[in-house]
Order: structure tokens, then sequence, then C-alpha cells
């Protein structure tokens, strides 16, 4: 038997479920306790007896989702005192089961359905190029942006390219923003390559039959180069008994080795050469994997040679790289105005890099030059907020041979920047020539820089006149090791004749070194570390190297800090590193602050 519901004093109940609310919301600290405190005010000071929906709604500060909370409230009350629920909140009590009022669904009904039209791309616009481009080589596995840019280039009107200088900052390649969010392209790995998708596709198929175009690809087409001593192959000249091995069907192209008395001399010549060397046995291991002179693949990466004729050498500079604030193209002014084919872009690693420009296809790669450029107060202020040991290790991180770092000393105007950290000056600049091992160049002033730029590419083209390179080519790199594991294979491999060098493209080069991208755990581990005050990079890394994870490290803390005092935990760990020497030495007040930092409860 149900009681009546006209016992029910909705007036009061509101305001006491209302009031739980808002002590649940000044437990959790929430942003709504202050919008939930001042419906509670105004609903206990409501002058009439609520017995309706809309005077409940009436109230101040008594929103959608405050006065389906209260519904939902007076149901539950409702089904457990067995108390009829009043009938004109019956409707508002059945939405707070996710279903419909009556009214609801006949406001709905009266309601016209939004007609969606689907996008198409303006005629000859970077969207429309792009989707003509993929669908012609819908056959190939993904095109990256530099292959997708030159097979889209025919078919638009715009640049694919923008022109900050001109104050022109957007290109035709932003429309891939828009083909990615309507889901006509997707894209895969790093560096990323595109590819269309079945509502891409039929778009695409729908332009190309409109327009009257064919299938076929119209990718540029690569010369064809083996690995040789220079002799250009092409398909119909390769025979059966040519010293290159084929794929077979019963041979497998993972046992595949070249079998000529040439690779079989040159095997063993490399062989001896890495007995002793720093590689490591890795790479020693890479010498038998399969390689395919004929179709250019080697342990699986495909790879492209380039004579000397068919590319040309360009400096590159950071655009961030300036003299001054009122000077910010000096650089490239007069590098420029000297006869230095120079560009400007933003640089992942390094402020001045050597790049390669193939002179048919367009495509870059990165050389084994590159360049970090300080004045002597950069220099001061990136040893105090840590950039100074945090560069370097992106540098040598970066695969690249030859790593110069460059120090202007500035003029008087610097010396109250730098006042003080003499000896942290001289101190840096020697660790850069003997733990990192770079090279170092000192200059008065910065056209004594500039000149050294236009002098250094000067002699690296005349060294690369008689260099072929061997470029990589690989779909898909997941980490920065892969990335230097893949050069060292290849450089084990190629580069025993001093006529030849590996490299990385330099879109590859871009989005593997970038600070934020492709980070390990172990990088991003180090990276939290370094937050720290008065942590180092060395420290960080012997941290990192004992824990692993940060995982690790919070559990060491609960395991062993168990009954502990504070100042005990605090030193927990210092008896783990009491051993180490230098700058990898710990000090009672660093440990104690990585225990505030992740063993503090």
């Amino acid at each position: 038997m149900s009681l009546d519901q006209s016992n029910l004093n909705l007036n009061e109940l509101f305001v006491t479920w209302l009031s739980e609310e808002v002590e649940a919301l000044a437990s959790k600290r929430s942003r709504m306790f202050h919008a939930y405190k001042k419906a509670a005010d105004r609903l206990s000071a409501y002058p009439e007896q609520i017995t309706t929906p809309k005077q409940l709604k009436s109230v101040s500060f008594v929103g959608e989702k405050i006065f389906l909370i209260l519904c939902s409230r007076l149901q539950k009350h409702c089904e457990q005192n067995s108390v009829d629920i009043p009938a004109l909140f019956g409707n508002y009590v059945s939405l707070t089961r996710n279903e419909k009022r009556p009214l609801q669904l006949d406001e709905e009904k009266a309601k016209k359905t939004r007609r969606t039209n689907k996008w198409i791309p303006k005629r000859r616009s970077g969207g429309w190029a792009i989707l003509v481009a993929l669908c012609k080589n819908q056959h190939v596995s993904g095109l990256c942006k530099e292959d997708l840019i030159a097979a889209a280039t025919p078919y638009c009107d715009g640049s694919f390219t923008s022109n900050p200088a001109a104050r022109d900052f957007y290109s035709a390649w932003d429309s891939i923003k828009t083909l990615l969010n309507r889901e006509y392209v997707y894209c895969r790995g790093r560096p990323k390559i595109y590819l269309i998708t079945e509502t891409g596709l039929q778009m695409a198929q729908g332009i190309l039959l409109q327009e009257g175009l064919d299938f076929e690809t119209n990718l540029p087409e690569r010369p064809e180069i083996s690995y040789d001593n220079g002799v250009r192959l092409t398909p119909e000249s390769v025979t059966g008994n040519s010293l290159f091995v084929k794929e077979t069907e019963s041979t497998p192209l993972s046992e595949l080795i070249l079998s000529s008395p040439l690779s079989q001399r040159t095997q063993l010549t490399v062989t001896n050469s890495l007995k002793n060397s720093e590689i490591g046995s890795s790479v020693r291991k890479s010498l038998t994997i399969a390689h395919d002179a004929d179709k250019k693949y080697f342990g699986g990466v495909k790879y492209d040679i380039w004579c000397p004729e068919d590319y040309e050498i360009i400096l590159l500079m950071d655009n961030r790289e300036v003299r001054s604030q009122t000077e910010r193209d000096y650089f490239h002014t007069r590098i420029v105005a000297n006869g230095v084919n120079c560009d400007t872009r933003s640089l992942s690693v390094g402020d001045v890099l050597w790049i390669a420009r193939h002179k048919t296809t367009g495509l870059e790669v990165v050389l084994n030059y590159v360049c970090e450029r300080k004045r002597l107060d950069d220099l001061a202020m990136s040893i105090r907020d840590g950039r100074f040991t945090e560069q370097k290790s992106r540098l040598k991180n970066s695969g690249l041979k030859n790593i110069y770092y460059l120090v202007e000393e500035g003029g008087l105007g610097d010396l109250q920047r730098i006042a003080g950290m003499k000896q942290a000056i001289e101190t840096s600049i020697s660790m850069v020539i003997t733990n990192s091992k770079f090279h170092l160049n000192r200059f008065k002033r910065t056209d004594d820089t500039i000149e050294w730029l236009q002098c250094m590419t000067s002699i690296l083209k005349t060294r690369y006149q008689g260099l072929r390179l061997i470029v990589l080519k690989p779909d898909c790199v997941n980490t920065r090791d892969d990335y230097i594991s893949m050069l060292q294979r290849f450089r084990a491999k190629f580069e025993d004749r001093p006529s030849y060098e590996c490299v990385h493209k330099f879109s590859l080069y871009q989005a593997t070194m970038t600070k934020t991208t492709m980070m390990t755990v172990k990088e991003i581990f180090i990276l939290m570390l370094l937050l720290i005050r008065g942590m180092s990079l060395e420290k960080a890394i012997v941290l990192q190297n004992h824990f692993k994870v940060p995982r690790n490290l919070i559990e060491y803390f609960l395991e062993f800090g168990a009954g502990k005092t504070e100042v005990e935990k605090g030193v927990l760990i210092f008896d783990l590193f009491k051993d180490e020497i230098g700058s990898k030495k710990f000090t009672k007040p660093l440990l104690i602050a990585v225990y505030d930092t992740w063993g503090r409860e």
C-alpha cells in the first residue's frame, strides 16, 4: 500500500538533497561548489510550497542539471518509502532513466532533420590535387609528404610551400588537415605516410571521371643506379647471370646474400675492420643481412644511389638564428650575397646544417655535418637553464659524424650577462672538446662566423664531387634508436669504400630529431628528473639506469620507506649511489628533493 503523496514536503527534501551535493562538491574542491551553494540558498528561501516542476525550475541558479538531479533523488525517495511520485514530476523522473517524455517525442518529430551535404574540394585546390594524386598512385603503399607534393603539384593551381616573407603563411598543403578531419585521407608511421580511405577513393574516382583523367601513376621517375662501380642498370640489362642476387620463389629475401667475388672480398674486409671497432656486435651481424643489389634492398630497407652529378650542396640555416632583433635575416643575406646556395628553415637539431638536393626529383638528404652556434651571453644562459647539456645530448644522438660547436665572443655589452660565469663558461667549452668530442671554433665577430660557413660550404662542395650517396628510404622508423642503428648498419656495409656515404632523408631527420616526438620512456623519465632543482643530466641518467621507469622509483619509496621518518625517507636512496664520483655524485639535499617529488604522499 502506498502512502499519500500529500505528506511530501518537497521544499525540505530538495534543500536537504541539494545540501548533500554541496558538501560532496566542497570535499572535492570542485568549481561547481559555488553554483550549487547559491542554488541551495535560493531554494531554502523560496516563499511558496513547491508542487510543480515549473516552480522548481523558476528558482534562481536551479539549472537543467540540478533539476534532473533533484528529480532523480525524488524518484529514489518515493520508491524506498512506497510513496507515489507526484504526477507532474512523472515525465521528468522517467527522463532520468534515459527515456524521453511524450511531449519531447512530439517536439522531435516536428523538428526537421538536418541535411548533411557531402564535402567536395574546390577544383584544382590543394585538397583536390592531393586526392587525385593519392588515387592515381593507390597501388603504392602510401606516399610521404615530399612524394605526395611532387605528385599533386601538376593538378594544383596554388603552391604547396608558404612564403612568410610575402605574408603568405598558408599553402595548398594545409588542405591535408581538412582531408584528415573528414576521413578522406589517413596517415601512419614516422615520417608520416599518407594513404587514401574508401570515402576519399570514391570522391577521387568521381573527380577523375569528371575531368577525363586516367588512373596511371604520375610519380617522378628516380634514376636507376645500382651499387656498383657507377654503371647505371635497367631491369632489361640485368640478366640471370648478373653478379647481383635476385629473389626467387624458393629462396626468401631474408636468406639472400651477395655471392660475387667482389662482395665476398668486401664483406671480409669490412668484417676485419670492425673487429676492434666501437660499432659493436649488432652492427657486425648486419654484414650477413640480405642484400638485393638489383632491387636496391638491404636488410628490408630500400635505398637509392646518387652520383655526384645528380645532386647539389645547400647550406641550411635555422630561421630562429638571428644577429639581433632588428637584423633577423642578416646571416641569410650575407651568405647569399657571396654566392653560396643558402636556405632558412626550422631545424630540429643544430643551427646550421648541410644537405644535398637531387637536381631532378628535388628530394633532400642530410649530410654528415651540423653546427651549433652560441654567443657568449647565450652560452652562459644555456648553462644556467640546462639547455647546454640537453642540446649537446641531442647533437650526439643525431647520428651525424661531424659536429661543430661555434662560439662567438661578444662585445662589451655582454659583460653584465656573463659576469661571474667565466669559470663555468671555460669549463663548458673544454667539455665540448673532451667529453663530447665536438669540433670547437671560437670567433671574435659574427662576420668571422659567416666567413667560416662560406669556406666550409666550399670545402664540402669539393669533397662531395667524388662521393656517391647511399640514400636510405625506410617505410617507417619507430624510435630514434631504430634511426641510428639503421644508419650504422648501412655504414658498416657500404662505407668500406671511401667513395660512398650513407645518408637519411631530410624529412626523416626532421621528424625523428624533434624534442617531443618519438621519445622513449627512458627519455621522458630523464626529462622529468631534470625538472628537479639541482639535477644534472649525468645524475638523471644514473637514476634512470637504476630504476628504469618512474613506477620503479615510486615503488621503492613505498616498499623500503614503510615505518621510517620523513628525514630517513629523504636519504633512503643515498646508499645506492654513494660510490658515484665526479659529476655523478649525489648530495643529500638533491636526494631529499627527489623524495619530495617522487616519494612523498
